[in-house]
């Protein structure tokens, strides 16, 4: 249902004071320079304002905006501890690539302990980089496609399925955007392409199975390379529809019906596990057969492990030996790319620590080393 009243109050608002007042569902009403029409804008809606001559036509193009699933929460951007209360009580982009085990920070374990339980959600440098870089790179983007407005997203989620939720990072002309950074193109296509890591081509799927769109831009900046590549995607509907499926019976199962998923190898379950069983009792447990089984049964996967990394480094040394002073090795089923170079980073936290305040203080914190990896694209032997 449309609260007209609280629109209608809105628009009074909006032709008293001239500015823009948002409305329940994100939108913005302002009144143009002649004082005579109300011009309404959005992220969802793109492109130029859309203009109305009285309330009802305001009520009108709101309400087409809803039918099209814009569903927007609140009046712009929450703070964040409210923005992450709101995530809590839905499946949001990365969330699904966790669940579909895509994602290398995330697991389907990790996801259900931050739906059902209290959980700190720790913030990473890498996630700090890309806030601050995200303004800048949108209007990048902007520049580089000729759009003619960029909109700030804002929380939204589905009309039908309230679980079902995002923040896009922005909206350029009505197409969704989302931004990232990156340290290396690894995993990423040419400039212009849809070929990206499955992982953000899942967060681009949803939302755009969240606002009913069929299109999406992501745009990619790296600092090691000073490169922005800007990429296409597009909706499959049978893929769309799959992963709503999907998503909605592991939401049902694991939250809903609260089933704890099963135990995984992710640093997040790692994490997770110590978090909740933080304060043990000076007390062993006795073991059963199955708990000597799963000792055994670990112990014998870590040998197994350690051994197998020992032949792989082996393995990866004598590919160095071979290529020697060449760039690397090449064949009809690909390359192998030797790459060296030298390594210097910058320990804030102990600047922070040891001389607050003095961040001049540089040399003495930084360090350098020699380093290098191997960059493979090759195809498997069949």
């Amino acid at each position: 249902m449309i609260d007209e009243a609280t629109i209608r109050a809105h628009c009074l608002a909006a032709r008293e004071h001239g500015h823009a007042i948002g409305t329940h569902q994100g939108l913005e009403v302002t009144i143009d320079r002649d004082g005579r029409n109300y011009l309404i804008s959005a992220g969802a809606l793109g492109g130029s304002p859309v203009v109305a001559q009285n309330v009802p036509q305001v009520v009108r193009v709101v309400s087409e905006a809803i039918d099209r699933r814009e569903v927007w929460i609140g009046d712009g951007q929450p703070d964040r501890p409210a923005w992450l209360e709101w995530r809590r009580g839905g499946l949001g982009g990365s969330d699904v690539a966790g669940v579909l085990g895509l994602s290398s920070w995330s697991s389907p374990w990790d996801v259900w302990r931050s739906k059902r339980h209290e959980v700190q959600a720790a913030d990473s440098a890498a996630m700090e980089r890309g806030r601050r870089l995200e303004s800048a790179i949108g209007e990048w983007t902007r520049d580089r496609l000729g759009a003619k407005r960029l909109s700030v997203g804002r929380p939204c989620q589905h009309p039908d399925r309230p679980w079902m939720r995002g923040t896009p990072d922005g909206w350029l002309d009505g197409v969704g955007l989302e931004i990232k950074t990156c340290r290396s193109w690894d995993g990423w296509g040419d400039d212009g392409t849809d070929q990206i890591p499955a992982v953000y081509r899942t967060q681009c799927l949803w939302y755009m199975a969240i606002t009913g769109r069929d299109r999406w831009v992501l745009s990619a900046f790296s600092p090691m390379t000073d490169q922005l590549r800007i990429y296409h995607l597009k909706a499959d509907p049978q893929v769309v529809a799959a992963l709503v499926e999907t998503a909605g019976q592991w939401w049902q199962t694991y939250v809903i019906e609260d089933t704890e998923p099963p135990i995984d190898g992710s640093p997040g379950c790692a994490a997770g596990l110590a978090e909740l069983h933080d304060a043990p009792r000076d007390t062993f447990k006795n073991a059963d057969a199955d708990a000597v089984a799963l000792v055994d049964a670990w112990q014998a996967a870590a040998a197994e492990a350690k051994a197998a990394k020992a032949k792989a480094d082996k393995l990866q040394n004598e590919v160095k030996a071979l290529i020697g002073d060449d760039t690397g090795i090449k064949s009809e089923r690909g390359t192998v790319k030797w790459s060296r170079y030298t390594s210097t980073s910058f320990d804030r936290k102990k600047l922070q620590q040891d001389r607050p305040g003095l961040a001049a203080i540089f040399d003495a914190y930084t360090t350098t080393r020699q380093a290098s990896r191997l960059v493979v694209k090759w195809e498997p032997n069949k």
